[in-house]
């Protein structure tokens, strides 16, 4: 028995001057790359200080970001043999 409840809406919050510091050297993996979410997670890491991104989608454009490094791999996560190749 499931019990399903309804959220009337999404209300965005504001953080409490939280503040993040990415390593520069790191390479910083976002999946679903191409979508809203992906693209706002990008968008994220660079102003937290990312410079090195791997950005992963089933259908991922050319993307490019002054200053950041960006290597792309079009693949659908959820399928285990193209995660192995």
């Amino acid at each position: 028995w499931v019990e399903h409840h309804k959220v009337r809406r999404i209300v965005p919050i504001e953080l409490a001057d939280a503040t993040l510091s990415l390593d520069p050297e790191a390479i910083y993996m976002v999946t679903g790359a191409s979508g809203g979410i992906g693209q706002h997670t990008v968008r994220w890491l660079v102003s937290c200080g990312a410079k090195r991104l791997l950005l992963i989608a089933r259908h991922m454009a050319e993307q490019t970001i002054p200053g950041v490094e960006i290597f792309i791999h079009a693949i659908d996560v959820s399928d285990g043999a193209q995660l192995q190749k």
